[in-house]
């Protein structure tokens, strides 16, 4: 799935937004954008709070939805978001935990991104295990 409604397009940079193989499904890294590629806020909580509504239309236009998340590669340009990020993740993703990693960068693909997401996922009815 290339370009998705609600998210910014990606055709032009030559990657898809989400991938589907068999029953999992690869999210391509969500920032706190809206659908044109503007970042929402210089803020750390909004941005992230973006990313994940982000995944979730991602998710949603293949079949699953966030609590369907495996693993998720983090990307962060300050350590000092690591706690802001995990309560927003709690938050959002409750009990569902999902196996993942944080990466400190010095900077993502526009300066004033602060946070970047990819995930997997599982498509819904498919059977897997957390916890």
């Amino acid at each position: 799935m290339v370009d998705i409604p609600g998210l910014p397009a990606t055709r032009s940079l030559a990657y898809a937004s989400v991938v589907v193989a068999d029953e999992l499904i690869f999210v391509a890294g969500q920032a706190g954008t809206d659908e044109s590629g503007h970042v929402v806020s210089p803020d750390f909580e909004a941005q992230t709070r973006q990313t994940f509504e982000n995944i979730g239309v991602a998710l949603a236009a293949a079949g699953s939805d966030l609590s369907r998340i495996i693993t998720m590669t983090v990307f962060i340009t300050d350590w000092r978001y690591g706690p802001e990020f995990i309560s927003v993740r709690g938050e959002v993703l409750g009990d569902n935990l999902a196996a993942s990693a944080t990466i400190g960068i010095g900077q993502l693909a526009l300066p004033e991104m602060l946070v970047e997401v990819q995930c997997t996922a599982a498509k819904k009815g498919a059977e897997s295990t957390w916890g």
